[in-house]
């Protein structure tokens, strides 16, 4: 499948057929998309020299846009170059406003085109590079609209904003802790000091009695789990007019979550069964606390013990350098102690040996990786006490010591 230099036109249309009957075969081997982008990766490397800008635009539109091209709009390329590349007849009446379609190539500016020298793609590439990141910024910000005007769209749910009404107007939550909610679907914080990234926007969001109140931002807010840990929730909204935060249940149960309770206790677990958020029934809501993302710690609340744990087991001098104020040389850390003691020596002595092979010395290493070509994994080394003499033997098995 690839394009001839002679003839270009009969290669599409050639290369179209081919790729309907390989679609239509090959389902069964590859993956529509697979196969899509194999056939297109193979059109391109193998395109004739004639048509060296149509293949290095589209390796540019890869490199910005990060999207495979297709056969169909890898071909549609090409028609548009040679027609472009073509001299059509216009008529005599059409002739003095019309410009022929003629296109610059092989690092020449035509003078017959339509642009001028200054905004020539082959006498300026850098040019060519622009427009693209400013084509594919326009991209950007369109799908950036669309997915605003999703958020927008879902926040007109009534579910969103369903019990504000049943206790916004009575203090019955604390300030400092949340409401886990299974009905809304988006979480809701009063201002934006939870939320590692937003983006200002404006969405209408209706309580359960039909009143409008609107979100300034959306994006992801942080929380402290109970094990110390930060969660992330993904398209919070910023509503300065709420009481209380809400979170919402959903995502947590969609990623295999589970919601347990003893008495007044409730606690959130992942799908291990471990603990992310813990609270406790409020008036018949599920209050959670939020721990600040910040903490102040006074100076009782340091251990020197666990402060030397975490940096490493350093030493006392290096350690007060970082924290002068904090007294570690009444720590004990057995960590240390064991690591730093010897081995006893041994002051014994052999006997006086007074003949070969009287006494042997056999000590056995290994298993050694990776085995030698004859399998063997162990080395058994033999010394006479009399001679010195050192023999070694190469086994496969620890148990084969004796034999």
């Amino acid at each position: 499948m690839h394009i001839e230099e002679e003839r270009v036109s009969n290669s599409i249309i050639k290369i179209r057929h081919q790729s309907k009957l390989l679609k239509a075969t090959g389902q069964d081997l590859f993956e529509e998309k697979t196969m899509t982008r194999m056939c297109a990766f193979n059109l391109l490397r193998t395109m004739p020299p004639s048509l060296a800008f149509v293949k290095n635009n589209l390796y540019q539109e890869l490199k910005l846009s990060k999207k495979v091209p297709t056969i169909k709009s890898a071909l549609s390329e090409v028609e548009l170059y040679l027609a472009r590349d073509q001299e059509v007849p216009v008529p005599d009446a059409l002739a003095l406003h019309i410009g022929k379609h003629v296109r610059c190539k092989n690092g020449k500016h035509s003078p017959n085109a339509s642009h001028s020298a200054n905004k020539c793609f082959q006498l300026h590439p850098h040019l060519l590079k622009e427009f693209q990141e400013h084509k594919n910024c326009g991209k950007i910000k369109k799908e950036n609209k669309e997915e605003e005007n999703d958020i927008d769209n879902t926040c007109h749910h009534p579910r969103v904003y369903c019990i504000q009404d049943s206790y916004g107007k009575v203090n019955i939550i604390r300030k400092d802790h949340a409401i886990l909610n299974s009905g809304a679907s988006h979480s809701l914080f009063k201002d934006s000091e939870r939320f590692v990234s937003f983006t200002k926007t404006c969405a209408a969001l209706q309580q359960a009695d039909g009143t409008m109140i609107y979100a300034k931002g959306f994006g992801t807010a942080a929380i402290t789990a109970s094990d110390g840990s930060i969660v992330h929730l993904k398209n919070s909204l910023i509503a300065p007019s709420i009481t209380t935060p809400l979170i919402s249940l959903s995502p947590f149960l969609r990623k295999g979550c589970s919601l347990s309770g003893k008495g007044s206790k409730i606690q959130l677990c992942d799908e291990n069964g471990l603990t992310i958020l813990e609270g406790s029934i409020l008036n018949n809501f599920i209050a959670i606390p939020l721990v600040p993302l910040v903490f102040n710690f006074s100076k009782k609340d340091i251990n020197a013990l666990t402060i030397h744990q975490s940096l490493g087991h350093p030493s006392n001098k290096y350690t007060l350098h970082l924290f002068p104020e904090v007294d570690f040389s009444k720590i004990r850390c057995e960590s240390c102690i064991v690591a730093k003691s010897h081995r006893l020596p041994f002051n014994g002595s052999f006997p006086d040996v007074l003949h070969p092979l009287e006494v042997l010395h056999m000590d056995i290493c290994g298993p050694i990786t990776p085995p030698s070509k004859g399998g063997n994994r162990y080395i058994l080394q033999i010394l006479d006490g009399y001679s010195r003499y050192c023999y070694t033997v190469s086994i496969s098995h620890k148990s084969k010591t004796l034999e």
